[in-house]
């Protein structure tokens, strides 16, 4: 019992100990790295969800063997029985947000935020690539950088209180 309880948590343990080293932690700035953050989030969390959730399963069975007399009585007793979802749950999510999710979620929430408080347009690329055409922006990379430095102070010294 014990065995089928431990071996799920060496294997995530060892999975993303070797994640970590690869090129699945790298993270950039850029839109198509943050749509593969999100799915390297996908990638390691629900194969490790479903490893949990089986190794929990496995040795929650042994452990509460309904041929061995434990029987569920109360709303406890049979809420008990979710233990091992939980735990898969737990785990594929903790693991999704450390293998990038955390990168994922914070960008779509900041853009989010940005766009309901009418700061920045939703599709914030399509616009870029607009003043891009228009020179007051350069393409560079994947982002984007003032054509000059005097147009750069201009509009960091506009006053967008006033309405």
């Amino acid at each position: 019992m014990c065995f089928s309880v431990v071996l799920p948590f060496v294997v995530i343990i060892l999975w993303l100990g070797g994640l970590r080293l690869g090129e699945l932690t790298i993270k950039e700035t850029t839109t198509q790295g943050i749509w593969r953050s999100g799915r390297n989030a996908l990638l390691v969390g629900l194969p490790i969800f479903l490893i949990v959730l089986v190794g929990a399963s496995i040795g929650w069975y042994y452990a509460f063997n309904p041929s061995r007399g434990l029987k569920a009585e109360t709303v406890i007793d049979k809420m008990i029985y979710f233990f091992p979802l939980a735990l898969g749950i737990i785990a594929g999510v903790v693991a999704g947000l450390i293998s990038g999710g955390d990168t994922f979620v914070r960008h779509f929430i900041l853009r989010f935020l940005l766009y309901r408080k009418h700061c920045i347009p939703w599709n914030i690329t399509r616009f870029l690539d607009y003043a891009a055409e228009r020179i007051l922006l350069q393409k560079v990379g994947g982002g984007y950088i003032f054509i000059h430095r005097y147009l750069l102070e201009y509009f960091a010294g506009l006053d967008l209180t006033k309405k």
